[in-house]
């Protein structure tokens, strides 16, 4: 590792810069405005600071830019003050994310003075800007959501900010949207605390420091340090934004006291009289300010864990789910259900009225299924079929049937209460309309899962547990046909223990080896699976698998759904030959226990050919899916799946270079779908934007933005304009305006849209990753190549574990994203590296889609171009023979010259 003492140098040489570093201005206090300073022209002073002075300059060379230059004061020189600045230099160099300013050039001037250019925001500081803008309150989360992430992003790479304050948060509008940029990292230190016996000294302002960053002791600072100075700048946010201006002399720990009493908590008589005259912060958001409080602890280890963990409460507020500051309340869970789903006040009247009658419905029928379990308990045909009923009558709650009646009489009554106001018919529908619109927002989904929870399932559970607790095996179907019902509506928290109750209970009366004791080991299994616990998923269906093969034989349809449900853990876990494998062997035992057209392996052959798919077995999965649509049609099977066909034969045979055929079949699945489901279906909507993409590789790019443009207009009213499908649509279009070199028009967009899939999909997520190398392009486009190729770096890993199977052509696409920037740096190495990414880029084409398709053909061109440079900057070293042997395949296998 660089020592901070390391001497540094001008990153370029002085005889490229147009003026020799020689003639400078003897000192930094003559500096003046037109001055040339090396490549950087000086426009005028933005201030001083304790370690230098900052000017903005224009960069001439190589590109032209605005820049901040950061010139260490003369007075500074000593050795500490040179390890700080020099620790602000190295630690720069060391981040990139859009969050935090960039370092462009740093070095010496002639007379040893530190230096460095860096990233010049046009902003103000934070406080400024709140006083300046007033902000709503989700504005600011996200301000702070955004900076957490910066913060994060320098902690991972082993730096701790230590001064966190307004002053080094700068803000600015673009495009009428905040962007903050964290600057000014001069004290930034080690994430790893310090030793015992290690020198710590203070420092930072203290009016955002962390008790342990005042009085530093032997168990130095950690990365919570920045947590807590977040939450005091956070703390001091919410009071700028109630209009109470305080000022750095109030301390961190008055502010917490004060937050801590505004939200009703119990506190220390003597630290009650210190909040006294700092206003009321009532009409703050109650969780802004519990997030502020969480992140103040005087003790460490009751904050957030990290600045990430700050980040995520914020953006659970912002998406009004609950946060984790406020504590674990099932009435603030429920405000914040209906809070989200923004109903007004005689909407949830009429949730609850619905649902009630629905309970009340349930109730009477749980009281005689309890009856007729007492008089069938001798006999067990008859207890089967009372519960049997039961499950029936679980599993067909459906909770979006049941939010759909809820919006649906919302809708009704009021156009019947503005007819009984005998209102203009034209008044009426303009009502209506705007109602619709604004329920379009509310989930009525989980307003029904959840008052199902409540009024049914948690008193149902209650009362089973009670009345057959002498009756084992009737309790153990009451539970397991609870837990199914409960889970299948999405309620999977609550569904463990009543699974897990079954589970038991069957294994104590049963043993291992029996048919119910089976059943209950792959409900559990899928529960799992649902859950993401991939390890005892596929634990639990292979013993229920082996129970079934000892009890009821080879070809038992129990024993076939656990397979497939094995099958479809592997494939979740991507061992996709182990997953077409198993679906084969389902196949071929279902096939001799059910009628061709049977449900159970209509399904089969769907998630066979959807693996293969995923596998990158394009012409089998083609031919799988021809199968499995002419199975559909024959059995006169449910329309929507046989819309789903025909839009994976178009995926199929699309990547497989018949373009033509992959447009016959989705416009079929959009003109039947239309008719069938209405135009603006979420699933016809989907099938809107793939056309668009289709349409885009044919070259028809008018109709291509239409199509893009229609599925995001769509998803934007039908679902609202976060909605993880209309981001989606905001990053589809943003791509194709890219390719198109639309690049403003791309930008928003695709801020827009990454930024949101961050937020409701996370970092790790394949189309968060993908969006990610969208922005790495636009940045290629726009004339920085250093950064396309920082961010395709940092994330390489990260791409690779997503861009498999169906998802190698966006693999390809970044590789040739990369190829090109490296390509545009120029120089051996990077040169090396663009014609490894390039080959990699053709190699993946070439096996997808074909050596004759023009995708594969350009990645050619591309290579014979730079080999010849190879060629030119390093004669005699073989590139020319590489060269014309690339220039071979462009031009379809003849030799250059010939094709000429």
């Amino acid at each position: 590792m660089t020592s901070p003492h390391t001497p540094t140098r001008p990153l370029m040489s002085p005889q490229t810069l147009g003026q020799s570093w020689a003639s400078l201005p003897a000192s930094v206090s003559d500096w003046r405005e037109g001055d040339q300073i090396g490549p950087f022209q000086l426009k005028r002073p933005l201030g001083e600071g304790g370690m230098g002075t900052v000017w903005l300059a224009e960069q001439l060379q190589p590109l032209h830019r605005d820049v901040a230059i950061k010139v260490m004061r003369q007075e500074r020189r000593g050795a500490l003050d040179e390890a700080y600045f020099e620790v602000e230099r190295q630690a720069l160099a060391r981040l990139s994310h859009r969050v935090i300013a960039q370092i462009y050039d740093a070095g010496r001037l002639p007379d040893g003075t530190l230096f460095f250019a860096m990233e010049y925001v046009p902003g103000v500081p934070l406080d400024e800007f709140i006083r300046e803008s007033r902000p709503s309150p989700s504005e600011l989360a996200r301000l702070f959501a955004d900076i957490c992430l910066g913060v994060q992003h320098a902690h991972q790479r082993g730096l701790i900010h230590r001064d966190l304050k307004p002053a080094n948060l700068l803000v600015q509008r673009v495009d009428g949207v905040a962007m903050p940029k964290i600057i000014d990292f001069g004290i930034a230190t080690s994430v790893t605390p310090a030793g015992a016996g290690s020198e710590n000294t203070v420092a930072g302002t203290r009016a955002y420091m962390s008790p342990e960053q005042r009085m530093p002791d032997a168990a130095g600072i950690d990365a919570r340090t920045d947590v807590y100075a977040l939450g005091a700048v956070l703390a001091e946010s919410l009071y700028l934004l109630a209009g109470i201006d305080t000022t750095v002399e109030i301390e961190s720990t008055r502010m917490r006291q004060a937050l801590t009493q505004s939200l009703g908590r119990d506190m220390p008589a003597d630290e009650a009289a210190l909040v006294e005259g700092l206003g009321e912060l009532k009409d703050v958001p109650a969780e802004l300010r519990a997030i502020a409080v969480h992140a103040m602890a005087e003790d460490r280890e009751l904050r957030y864990v990290s600045v990430a963990a700050m980040g995520e409460d914020l953006s659970r507020w912002l998406a009004r789910q609950p946060v984790s500051a406020m504590g674990a309340s099932r009435w603030y869970s429920f405000r914040c259900l209906l809070r989200r789903n923004a109903l007004l006040s005689f909407a949830v009247v009429i949730a609850v009225l619905a649902l009630g009658v629905f309970a009340i419905a349930m109730a009477i029928q749980a009281s005689r299924i309890a009856r007729e379990a007492d008089r069938a308990n001798a006999a067990l045909s008859e207890l089967q079929a009372v519960t049997d009923f039961q499950t029936g009558v679980l599993l067909t709650i459906n909770g979006e049937s049941v939010g759909n009646r809820i919006r649906d009489e919302l809708k009704a009554r009021h156009r019947a209460g503005l007819e009984a106001e005998k209102l203009p018919p034209a008044a009426i529908d303009a009502q209506v309309d705007e109602m619709q619109s604004k329920l379009a927002a509310v989930n009525f989904t989980d307003i029904a899962r959840a008052s199902l929870d409540e009024g049914i399932f948690a008193r149902g559970l209650a009362g089973m547990r009670e009345k057959f607790a002498e009756k084992p095996r009737i309790l153990a179907e009451l539970l397991q046909s609870s837990a199914m019902a409960m889970r299948d509506l999405g309620l999977l928290q609550q569904s463990e223990a009543p699974q897990a109750e079954a589970l038991a209970i069957r294994r104590r009366i049963f043993g291992k080896y029996h048919e119910r004791t089976a059943v209950s080991l792959n409900e559990a299994g899928v529960l799992a699976q649902y859950q993401g616990k991939s390890v005892e998923a596929r634990a639990l269906f292979e013993e229920a698998i082996d129970v079934h093969s000892k009890v009821s034989g080879e070809a038992d349809l129990a024993k076939l759904t656990a397979m497939s449900n094995l099958a479809s853990q592997l494939q979740i876990a991507r061992e996709y030959k182990a997953s077409e494998a198993l679906y084969r062997q389902v196949i071929a035992l279902e096939a001799m226990a059910l009628a061709a057209d049977d449900p159970q392996l209509i399904t089969t052959h769907n998630n066979l050919a959807v693996v293969m798919y995923q596998m990158g077995d394009y012409a089998g999965a083609e031919a799988a899916f021809l199968r499995l649509l002419d199975l559909q049609r024959k059995a006169r099977t449910d329309d929507a799946k046989t819309l789903t066909t025909l839009n994976n034969l178009s995926a199929t045979t699309r990547l497989q270079g018949k373009v033509i055929e992959a447009e016959a079949y989705l416009r079929e699945a959009i003109t039947t779908g239309s008719r069938l489901q209405g135009a603006e279906h979420r699933q016809i909507l989907g099938f809107i934007s793939s056309m668009g993409s289709v349409l885009n590789e044919l070259e028809r790019f008018d109709e291509a933005e239409a199509h893009y443009r229609r599925a995001l207009e769509g998803r934007s009213r039908v679902l609202g304009e976060n909605h993880a499908d209309t981001v989606r649509s905001e990053a589809n279009l943003a791509a194709f305006l890219i390719r198109q070199d639309r690049l403003d028009e791309a930008e928003s967009l695709l801020r827009h849209g990454y930024a949101q899939m961050r937020i409701s999909l996370g970092d790790e997520s394949a189309e968060t990753i993908f969006a990610m190398a969208d922005v790495a392009e636009l940045k290629r486009k726009q004339g920085l190549p250093e950064v396309a190729v920082a961010m395709l770096r940092e994330h390489e890993a990260a791409i690779r574990r997503v861009g498999i199977g169906a998802s190698e052509s966006r693999l390809a696409a970044n590789r040739l994203t990369l190829g090109k920037a490296l390509t545009a740096l120029g120089g051996a190495v990077n040169l090396a590296e663009a014609q490894a990414a390039l080959e990699e880029a053709h190699a993946i084409t070439l096996r997808t889609r074909g050596e004759s398709h023009t995708q594969t053909r350009d990645l050619a061109g591309l290579l014979a171009d730079l080999l010849t440079t190879r060629e030119t900057l390093q004669p005699g070293t073989g590139h020319a023979a590489k060269a014309a042997e690339w220039a071979a395949k462009r031009n379809g296998g003849q030799s250059a010259d010939s094709a000429r």
